[in-house]
């Protein structure tokens, strides 16, 4: 599995934290997470290729998660959802684990 962690700031001093992993089942997620009034909140796309930042706008699907306790714990519910995703999607006799 290929994850790329990066923490990026902006102008208005906001963080989120950004990754690309994968592959998880054939697909690879692109995601973030960044701080929001209720805790924190990520953003996962789920592609059928390996993207090239979490940017990438040809997703099959996106999915959220939001209230975490931190940005890492965000992005992992998010991408929880996101396995869960393809599993309901290929169907557990499509499904061949890597």
């Amino acid at each position: 599995m290929r994850a790329n962690n990066q923490s990026v700031s902006n102008q208005t001093e906001s963080w989120c934290l950004e990754r690309v992993s994968g592959p998880h089942l054939g697909h690879y997620f692109g995601g973030y997470s960044r701080q929001s009034p209720g805790g924190y909140i990520a953003y996962v796309k789920i592609f059928d290729h390996e993207p090239d930042s979490v940017w990438d706008g040809t997703a099959r699907a996106k999915v959220t998660a939001h209230g975490a306790r931190s940005y890492g714990s965000a992005l992992t519910q998010a991408e929880s959802r996101a396995m869960a995703w393809i599993e309901r999607v290929k169907g557990p006799q499509d499904i061949h684990h890597d």
